[in-house]
């Protein structure tokens, strides 16, 4: 028998139980509307500065209208951090807001929004787990070292500038502009790898890499401008992702990998015929072919090599022209530049001149001879030293190590992560190699200009996923093939 107190206090319980409810549904459908009021505000502001644009318009008050979305997608990032590196991503492609430096090399949303966005990892580390870690990685300890030395690099150079070589006021802003994007970009690839906690996130920034792709399809082939950005390695990452996944991922309709690989084709097509001239358009991804034609059978990985061969044979003389000779300044070859540049290089091996500091001392001391290295690694050893080539040589062979794991690792599930996995390490190895021919992963702020920073990222992203994956694939459940 039930008496009167326990009625009473079932009857409590019960709504305590039922005002929980609603409680959770309140918040859930209040978490949905903030998603969807930000998403399709996003839409409508950027189809508006896209009009604006077209019109040759200032686009200021769009981007005042923008901010608070943008406040409210940072507030809903921070209780969602895993989808931080779909938002950087999309920012990049999509969000064409930037403020200008004062020198023709404008700070893109892209660039504001990684580094408000590791800010804040950085805080919710702090404050809500009381300790900065990150997840093991052999990355980690070169990345955190090609930082340290980059801001070293960056007080050193302006303590300890030669007497004769003068800059403007607002030089420092430029040289503020290259250091974030040099410091941003491996340190993206951290956040990306120490934030994504499942499939389904990996599976949004593969999607709208191969949104980029289509829309850039459309953009070359059409010309017209959709105000997307699909310039640097954009190509090589949409084809290493189509391909791979075509593939490796059994789990994928035939319909979607008929769908991939022409597009795939397409973006082949206009690199490598229309656009031959280009080698930093189709170069990378010939070398990513390569490494997934590896991964798929070696019998693929002849007949792939003799048709390049056959290509490259035939074209000889083109491809000689824009590689070996390439003409980079009034006849002047990139040998000629490289020399240029150690005669300012030597001068400053341990630090360098600074991020974006070498063009300081071109204009200074032979501003007739002032050429860009269109090399990376060249740029990083004159920017911030031996001591910055040695981390960033280190950071390339960690990412190289983590990544033939992880590809190892995931061997044979035939799905999703394995198809991600070796297209990853497959643009991996083709970033590596098209940086000794421009500064493809960290852009020079006086040829592709810290607005570069918006493609260069999305080679840093995937670079991360390798990271992700690792981590991932440790997990309990992982392996089996119905998760995420």
């Amino acid at each position: 028998m039930i008496t009167i107190s326990e009625e009473n206090h079932i009857e409590n319980n019960q709504k305590e139980r039922l005002g929980d409810q609603i409680q959770t549904w309140a918040m859930s459908s209040l978490d949905i509307i903030t998603r969807v009021v930000i998403i399709f505000g996003l839409i409508a502001l950027i189809a508006a500065e896209v009009v604006l644009l077209s019109k040759g318009e200032i686009n200021f008050g769009v981007a005042i209208a923008c901010l608070p979305f943008g406040i409210l997608g940072l507030l809903l990032l921070i209780g969602h951090f895993e989808y931080a590196s779909a938002a950087i991503l999309f920012s990049a492609a999509f969000i064409p807001f930037n403020l200008p430096t004062g020198r023709g090399s404008p700070i893109v949303a892209s660039l504001l929004l990684s580094m408000g966005l590791v800010g804040l990892w950085v805080l919710r580390m702090m404050l809500i787990e009381k300790k900065i870690t990150l997840k093991s990685s052999p990355v980690n300890l070169p990345t955190i070292g090609f930082v340290a030395i980059t801001m070293v690099s960056l007080a050193w150079s302006n303590i300890f500038r030669d007497p004769s070589v003068s800059v403007p006021n607002i030089f420092i802003f430029v040289q503020l502009g290259a250091a974030g994007v040099m410091v941003m970009s491996p340190v993206v690839s951290l956040l990306v790898g120490n934030t994504i906690t499942n499939g389904r996130q990996l599976k949004i920034i593969a999607v709208i890499m191969m949104l980029i792709g289509l829309i850039g399809l459309v953009e070359n082939f059409l010309n017209i401008n959709l105000y997307t950005v699909i310039g640097g390695l954009t190509s090589l990452w949409v084809v290493a992702l189509a391909v791979s996944f075509t593939f490796f991922d059994q789990t994928m309709s035939k319909l979607i990998k008929i769908g991939l690989m022409v597009m795939a084709g397409l973006w082949v097509l206009w690199n490598l015929v229309l656009n031959l001239n280009w080698y930093a358009g189709w170069l990378p991804g010939i070398v990513a072919l390569g490494v997934i034609a590896f991964f798929r059978s070696k019998r693929l990985l002849i007949v792939f090599t003799v048709l390049v061969l056959a290509y490259i044979a035939i074209n000889y003389t083109i491809i000689a022209q824009n590689i070996s000779f390439k003409q980079v300044n009034d006849g002047a070859t990139r040998m000629d530049a490289w020399l240029v540049n150690w005669n300012v290089t030597s001068q400053h091996l341990f630090f360098g001149t600074g991020p974006a500091g070498y063009a300081a001392y071109y204009m200074a001391l032979d501003p007739n001879r002032a050429m860009a290295t269109h090399n990376n690694y060249i740029d990083i050893i004159s920017e911030i030293g031996v001591t910055g080539l040695v981390l960033y040589l280190w950071l390339f062979g960690a990412f190289v190590w983590q990544g033939y794991r992880v590809v190892k690792r995931l061997k044979g599930r035939k799905d999703f992560y394995e198809a991600l996995g070796i297209s990853a390490f497959a643009g991996l190895i083709g970033c590596i190699v098209i940086m000794a021919f421009g500064d493809w992963l960290i852009p020079f702020a006086y040829t592709q200009t810290i607005a570069g920073y918006n493609y260069t990222v999305y080679s840093w992203i995937f670079m991360g996923t390798i990271l992700a994956l690792d981590n991932l694939s440790k997990e309990n459940g992982f392996l089996d093939k119905k998760n995420g």
